[in-house]
């Protein structure tokens, strides 16, 4: 079970004034955008494994690496550069 704490966070005069204002709906409304920004700054994304065929370069070299580079063929007339 997860357990909270109350915390104090500095906010704009008009989102203070705004919160307090608000009804309990509303308040709600702030609470949870102000819980997922907070999580958003302060929790790591999870961790992803990567599929095994991203490791391609792995025990490759840097000579073996430039090596497979430079045979690939680009045709810079299908890239579009905005």
């Amino acid at each position: 079970m997860t357990t909270t704490e109350p915390i104090t966070i500095q906010v704009a005069p008009d989102v203070a004034r705004a919160y307090r204002e608000a009804d309990d709906a509303r308040r709600q409304e702030f609470d949870a955008i102000l819980e997922a920004e907070l999580r958003a700054l302060t929790c790591p994304p999870p961790y992803t494994q990567l599929p095994d065929w991203c490791k391609i370069y792995v025990d490759l070299t840097d000579e073996q690496i430039d090596e497979i580079e430079s045979a690939i063929v680009r045709d810079p007339t299908t890239r579009t550069v905005n």
